[in-house]
């Protein structure tokens, strides 16, 4: 009669194990689709910070300003993915931290450009030289840092998810 306990209780133990196993695994799958959507985001945002960039600076040429703002890059599916990410896959939360800590650097340039055109730094001299700045940085460092990283942190995803059997929508 004993036996009979313990093997239910076997079977009971084996069941949550299983079910706590593939829901661990479809939770770091759904994690990594959300952040390959973010990514394929920050890509064509990124495009477009580079559009606003030049408008911005030919504007500036021509002594104008324009009002219209800066799409900003996201980083929130990230937040959430970096523990999972540093447990599993900690090659690739590295390549991908290096993205994002360049995500961080462009979003504060945009908001240091918009202090120093709409901000307090307006009345500071040079202004007009450090908002032109800011913008060649935005632009330098979105065209030859950001995008390459994000397109390689795109592709390693596309393979991880594609060798999990998950089928990926874009």
């Amino acid at each position: 009669m004993w036996w009979t306990f313990v093997g239910s209780l076997a079977v009971a133990l084996v069941t949550v194990w299983l079910a706590q196993l593939w829901s661990s695994k479809r939770h770091y799958y759904k994690t990594l689709q959300n952040l390959r959507a973010e990514i394929s985001s920050n890509i064509e945002v990124s495009n477009l910070i580079c559009e606003w960039v030049g408008k911005n600076l030919r504007a500036s040429a021509e002594d104008k300003l324009l009002v219209a703002g800066c799409p900003h890059l996201h980083d929130s599916a990230w937040v959430l993915a970096r523990g999972d990410l540093f447990a599993r896959d900690y090659d690739m939360m590295r390549s991908l931290e290096d993205s994002y800590f360049k995500i961080d650097v462009i979003n504060e340039l945009i908001r240091t450009y918009r202090g120093y055109t709409w901000g307090i730094g307006v009345a500071a001299s040079g202004s007009r030289e450090r908002q032109e700045s800011a913008l060649k940085c935005v632009r330098d460092t979105t065209t030859n840092h950001l995008l390459p990283k994000l397109k390689d942190a795109g592709e390693l995803l596309d393979s991880k998810l594609e060798h999990s059997g998950i089928i990926l929508y874009r």
